[in-house]
């Protein structure tokens, strides 16, 4: 091991540990960097495999985003289709406008003489307007039909997985966004399997 001094003038005896630390730190930071854009690539091909089980409904009077289906279709095993397609309607769309507004932008690693504050406002620069997209985006196209779906399912008594924490947070970012169009593709998959079970169970 390398002491801070040589115990008698006090000279600095350190400089060779910085040097390890200099050559090895853009190492583990590529590494780092790949075993992110593998997590990345990971989730985004399970988020596709869910978009491709679930198709795009067609928009007719009693899904359309343009009026309230609670309004036309109440009770019944009709209510509950209804819910149902709008869960998965609702999914593709904030999945194409997380398509649309693409991944978040890179900013190159800090420069070896570049002030901490120098840095933070490339940061910024790079990441800002498109955190800002983000997150008025989906609070001016989202956040009440979210809201108003997570209300309707838990009045209709369907199981769902939704959060008030995760439909409005204190700033809405791609990850979460990215989590409530997989739990509302969850929620068509469970009302799939137990209309099955229930079909199977009448012919039984």
């Amino acid at each position: 091991m390398y002491s801070s001094t040589d115990g008698a003038d006090g000279s600095f005896r350190f400089w060779p540990l910085l040097h390890l630390l200099a050559l090895f730190c853009p190492i583990f930071s590529y590494r780092e960097s790949v075993r992110r854009e593998k997590r990345e690539l990971g989730r985004d091909k399970r988020f596709e495999e869910l978009v491709a089980l679930f198709p795009k409904p067609r928009p007719t009077p009693d899904v359309s985003p343009e009026v309230n289906p609670g309004a036309i279709i109440t009770t019944g095993t009709g209510k509950r289709q209804v819910l149902r397609e709008r869960a998965v309607q609702l999914a593709h769309e904030l999945f194409a406008f997380l398509r649309e507004k693409g991944p978040k932008p890179e900013v190159e690693k800090p420069h070896k003489y570049e002030e901490t504050e120098d840095y933070l406002m490339r940061v910024m620069d790079a990441v800002g307007p498109w955190t800002k997209a983000i997150h008025h985006g989906y609070e001016a196209k989202f956040k009440e039909r979210v809201a108003q779906l997570y209300h309707e399912l838990e009045e209709a008594g369907i199981e769902h997985g939704l959060q008030m924490s995760d439909i409005n947070p204190q700033v809405h970012n791609a990850d979460n966004i990215r989590k409530i169009a997989e739990t509302l593709f969850l929620v068509a998959a469970r009302m799939d399997a137990e209309d099955a079970m229930k079909r199977t169970a009448s012919a039984s």
